[in-house]
């Protein structure tokens, strides 16, 4: 999976490309986790637009830092979420613990 980050006025976003599973979760830990601890950088936004594929490991992913962001008093939201991985999002019922955009 490719990641990089961009400020908003209000978030930092991270921009998500191909592939999230099981083999990228280190590499995504090491990303979002200093968003988190970063008091300045607002919330967390998750950009799945060029996001071509999730399995279940993934979604535990996003449930941890879902709980992390609470724990930092941020919020966290996905966006850009389409084709088979907004379909994954839906039947595990994501839709309704994430503001999805």
């Amino acid at each position: 999976m490719n990641l990089s980050t961009s400020l908003d006025p209000d978030a930092t976003v991270i921009h998500m490309a191909g592939r999230f599973d099981f083999t990228c979760h280190r590499q995504f830990k090491d990303v979002f986790e200093p968003v988190l601890a970063d008091s300045g950088s607002g919330n967390l936004v998750l950009n799945m637009q060029a996001l071509e594929y999730m399995d279940s490991s993934a979604l535990g992913m996003l449930l941890l830092v879902r709980e992390r962001s609470q724990a930092a008093s941020k919020e966290m939201q996905l966006r850009n979420c389409n084709g088979r991985v907004l379909d994954v999002l839906r039947v595990a019922k994501f839709d309704r613990l994430f503001g999805l955009a």
